[in-house]
């Protein structure tokens, strides 16, 4: 579409209103107002809705100008007091042109933009305005040294491919991708800078601007050129792998140019922030040397002042000396009186003058002998506070040594408990072995006896029958092959009466014996996993509470220093006030001593210079009290500061102790583990070989007697072989599901332990992360601290330039009531002598007339 004038000139306005309002957003004193100007300044300069151009840009003219006068006048109230809201713009309420009173001043305006006239072409002012965009980007490019868009792709085989990047064109013809990618990076670079630096923010946004309407306008009007970007390159695209493998390269060199000149920009950055600081320092500086020449001005101007006084002084003197030579005799007495009180009142006020410096002294005095004092508490009261955690920290960890050795003490008592169940599974696995040569010998006598045949099949069912069950039972509690031995141990002792009690009561208790073995062994194991889980629990829960008593003990001595600092600046401000009365005791008494002296000149004139040099000692005092004052606080600052340090060392250390210690605990454990598990293989070997020894033994006896009763068994021996294998099959499969379960088992503990160690890790970072964010704090309050005090410096300064001013007017004044006293004396003077030649003249009428009546 084509923008009319109406909205040219409204944009044109919208221009003037930003370019008018840069100085004063850069002169704002707090970086939030100046963040907050920048984020309106953004919000205004968002394109234009679809709804309505006309009201969206008087609405938003409207917001510019408003910002505009609330920026001249230092203060931002209003709806630019928050940040603004998504969204359009809500038109403003009527009350808001109050701000709009005052003219509009354009000369700033003038300098970088040109309102466009209805004979210019637009792209005339677009080349103008985009001049001054291109000074304002230059000088931003030159000081942060920003990476230029150049670059440059070049390869040889079979073909050429160029892609040169100088600038980028922006056109309104047809050519829409070298627009689009100017504008692209354009929106980059504008956003990377703006995180950085409000200035560069605010430039930036008004170049936004300035696309968004000029883009907009006529297409066929010409181009417009922002830098002189050259987009050429020729591709073929014959060997995409090279092509490919090129680009990863230079794509690895960008980054790295990117991270150099990402650590320079950090480096400027630093060194720009250094500069400001001391420009600001400059500026302090040259502000208090104003002042000091400002008040001595003002004294020369009351010296000069005061000699012209004294002249009068003298003149009249003069006068009241001629006066005088004429009434020596009624003078004289008059003077020996006067002298006589002045001499009296001259003693009464030096020895007030006297006694109100011995107490400024005494105060003086008493106020750094408190500060000190309050220092030596304070240092006092963080030693204690060291030594009770240090005491804490001992308990602490006593307390923890003595569960560590309770825990190993635990850990003894259990591999002696699982050593004594071993070595009772060791026994039971040799007797079960003998009971199988047992029933092999057996085997051979039931050849013998034929005639028993049908009785043995019949129990040989009940048999199969009872040792499915067992079988079954001892699956569930991997013990399936002690009880098929030990059933087949109760079919042996039926067939054989001689051995059949003894061999039955031996596998009664065997079987019990295991029974309670395994019991005893599960709960031993889940004692010890219970046990193992209370002490995890209880050493992460002492651990949480150091943590919570030290977060404790941080924020109480963090809130004492904030109460004694009160404290102090609590005295400060009593003292200030005590200085003040006494100020105004020495402002009566000079007064009276003032109005004594008003009878004669020449001690009025002495009085007055004496007031003024107490008046300059006083100054020079304060200044002094200042100096010590501001020392005596960078002082506390330092040892704050330093305090603050040695607190984060010590909690650092003990963090890294604690680590420590507990990698210790874990490699201790570990080889306290592996130990173990090396000592319980030992002894089950060794409980093998022992095994294996009785077994021979027994094999031999039961080899002797299964030779005697080997041809009675042979045809019993071929009926139960295929049984017997069915039933070892199954034992080994009992026996492969009883480790693959111990497999599981220990994989479930190294599960634990992993888990165990991500949970201390995660809460060993959480405390980093809190740690960091109390440094932040620390930080960000201590910098709080630095502006109010700085502020408070201020404020105290401006009370000192408005005392010497009332104590400026005060002399003034004072100089006017004596100069007024001095008239008022003249005509008592004159009235006096007027009197006096009258009587002289009665006097001489009266003794005429005696001489005449004589």
């Amino acid at each position: 579409f084509r923008m009319d004038s109406r909205e040219m000139r409204m944009d044109s306005e919208f221009d003037h209103y930003l370019v008018d309002m840069k100085p004063y957003v850069l002169r704002l004193n707090h970086k939030t107002e100046r963040q907050r100007c920048a984020v309106w300044i953004k919000k205004l300069c968002e394109p234009v809705g679809s709804s309505n151009f006309y009201l969206f840009r008087n609405t938003r003219n409207m917001y510019a100008k408003l910002l505009w006068h609330m920026l001249k006048r230092g203060m931002l109230d209003g709806p630019f007091s928050t940040r603004p809201e998504s969204g359009p713009l809500k038109p403003l309420p009527s009350y808001m042109t109050i701000f709009f009173d005052e003219t509009i001043p354009s000369t700033d305006s003038k300098r970088f933009y040109e309102e466009p006239s209805a004979t210019s072409s637009p792209s005339k002012t677009a080349s103008a305005t985009l001049n001054w965009l291109h000074d304002e980007m230059k000088g931003i490019l030159t000081n942060i040294n920003l990476p230029t868009p150049a670059f440059t792709y070049r390869l040889q085989n079979e073909g050429k491919l160029e892609l040169k990047i100088s600038g980028f064109d922006l056109t309104n013809d047809t050519d829409q991708p070298s627009t689009v990618s100017g504008i692209c990076e354009f929106c980059c670079l504008t956003h990377m800078v703006g995180l950085l630096f409000t200035e560069i923010f605010y430039v930036f946004s008004n170049i936004y601007f300035t696309f968004q309407r000029f883009i907009s306008t006529d297409p066929g009007k010409g181009k417009i050129h922002i830098y002189n970007f050259v987009l050429s390159f020729s591709v073929t695209f014959r060997d995409e792998q090279s092509l490919v493998k090129i680009h990863e390269k230079e794509i690895e060199m960008k980054t790295k140019v990117l991270e150099a000149r990402f650590h320079e920009d950090k480096l400027k950055m630093q060194h720009k922030h250094d500069l400001a600081v001391q420009k600001i320092l400059d500026r302090k500086n040259n502000e208090i040397e104003e002042l000091k020449s400002h008040y001595k001005g003002k004294e020369k101007e009351s010296e000069e002042t005061k000699r012209k006084v004294e002249k009068r002084a003298q003149q009249a003197m003069k006068e009241v000396q001629r006066m005088e030579e004429n009434k020596e005799k009624e003078i004289e007495e008059l003077k020996s009186l006067f002298e006589q009180n002045t001499n009296a009142i001259k003693l009464e006020y030096d020895s007030k003058i006297h006694e109100l410096t011995c107490k400024m002294e005494q105060d003086k005095y008493d106020l750094q002998k408190n500060h000190t004092r309050g220092i030596q508490d304070l240092l006092d009261d963080t030693n204690q506070r060291l030594s009770a955690m240090e005491e804490d920290y001992n308990s602490q960890a006593q307390a923890t040594k003595l569960i560590i050795t309770e825990l190993e003490n635990r850990v003894v008592q259990l591999t002696q408990e699982t050593e004594a169940s071993m070595t009772a599974k060791q026994t039971l696995l040799s007797e079960k072995q003998q009971l199988e040569n047992v029933h092999e010998k057996t085997l051979t006598d039931l050849q013998h006896s034929s005639s028993k045949c049908n009785s043995l099949l019949r129990e040989l069912e009940r048999i199969k029958s009872d040792h499915e069950t067992t079988v079954t039972s001892q699956n569930n509690k991997h013990e399936a092959n002690l009880e098929f031995l030990k059933q087949e141990n109760s079919v042996l002792t039926a067939k054989i009466q001689e051995v059949q009690h003894d061999f039955e009561d031996q596998i009664q208790n065997l079987r019990h014996a295991l029974q309670d073995s395994e019991q005893q062994k599960s709960r031993d194991l889940r004692e010890k996993e219970s046990l193992h889980q209370q002490d995890m629990m209880s050493l992460q829960h002492l651990h949480d509470k150091q943590i919570h008593g030290l977060k404790a003990e941080w924020d109480e001595e963090r809130a004492q220093h904030k109460r004694q600092t009160i404290s102090l600046e609590d005295i400060i401000k009593e003292k200030d006030e005590q200085i003040v009365k006494q100020s105004m005791e020495k402002k009566q008494v000079s007064t009276q001593a003032e109005q004594a002296i008003d009878n004669y000149k020449r001690h009025v004139n002495e009085a007055q210079q004496k007031v003024y040099a107490d008046m300059r000692n006083q100054l020079e005092r304060m200044e002094r009290d200042l100096e010590k004052s501001q020392v005596t606080r960078e002082k506390l600052q330092e040892e704050f500061r330093k305090q603050i340090s040695e607190l984060k060392e010590a909690h650092n250390d003990e963090l890294n102790r604690q680590r420590l210690m507990q990698e210790h605990e874990k490699e201790v454990d570990h080889q306290r583990a592996t130990s173990e598990h090396e000592k319980v293989v030992r002894d089950y070997e060794h409980q093998l070989s022992q095994s294996e020894a009785r077994l021979r033994e027994s094999l031999e006896e039961q080899e002797r007697i299964a030779e005697e009763r080997k041809l009675q068994h042979q045809e019993a021996i071929a009926n139960l072989e295929s049984q017997i294998r069915d039933l070892r099959e199954e034992v080994v499969n009992s026996n492969s599901l009883r480790r693959q379960q111990l497999v599981e088992l220990g994989l479930l503990r190294e599960e634990e332990r992993q888990k165990s160690t991500k949970e201390h890790d995660s809460v060993v970072s959480r405390l980093e992360a809190e740690i960091d964010r109390q440094r932040m704090e620390m930080h960000q309050q201590h910098a709080a601290e630095l502006e109010r005090q700085a502020q408070k410096t201020k404020t105290r300064l401006d009370q000192l330039e408005h005392d010497h001013r009332q104590r400026l007017d005060r002399s003034h004044d004072r100089i006017a009531e004596a100069q007024r006293k001095e008239q008022e004396m003249r005509e008592t003077l004159m009235s006096v002598k007027k009197e006096v030649e009258d009587q002289m003249l009665d006097e001489q009428k009266r003794r005429e007339d005696d001489l005449m009546r004589l």
